[in-house]
């Protein structure tokens, strides 16, 4: 009996060991910094490109039947423009975009889009 008792309280205080440690650590610790975010409303839903400091990016397309489609990849940024590496499938907008201090517009796709950028961090 002793014994076990003896282990119960070893477990007790490794596991309050544990919850101290655990709750000191940064929440965000991974978050990535945006340094551009751009989106527009689209007919059925929303479509969004956000830009991190590390070179990766997220191409997102909204449905009203909360269908949601995100790309991911690298990007690298000229004087003004973009060329994404896309991790998987490319989107219809396609792989190469300009952009200015208001928009980013896709170029070269099977369709034209054009986003407002709402946050940049870009300088030419």
């Amino acid at each position: 009996m002793n014994v076990i008792l003896r282990l119960l309280k070893i477990m007790l205080v490794a596991y309050a060991a544990h919850l101290m440690t655990s709750c000191n650590k940064p929440i965000n610790k991974n978050k990535k910094t945006a340094i551009l975010k751009a989106d527009r409303e689209a007919s059925l839903g929303w479509v969004y490109l956000t830009i991190y400091q590390d070179s990766t990016f997220e191409f997102v397309l909204t449905g009203i039947r909360s269908d949601k489609d995100v790309y991911t990849g690298k990007v690298e940024i000229r004087k003004d423009s973009m060329i994404f590496s896309y991790a998987d499938s490319i989107p219809g907008a396609g792989k190469k975009a300009v952009f200015d201090d208001k928009t980013v517009s896709y170029i070269g796709g099977e369709y034209p889009e054009q986003l407002n950028i709402s946050l940049t961090r870009l300088k030419k």
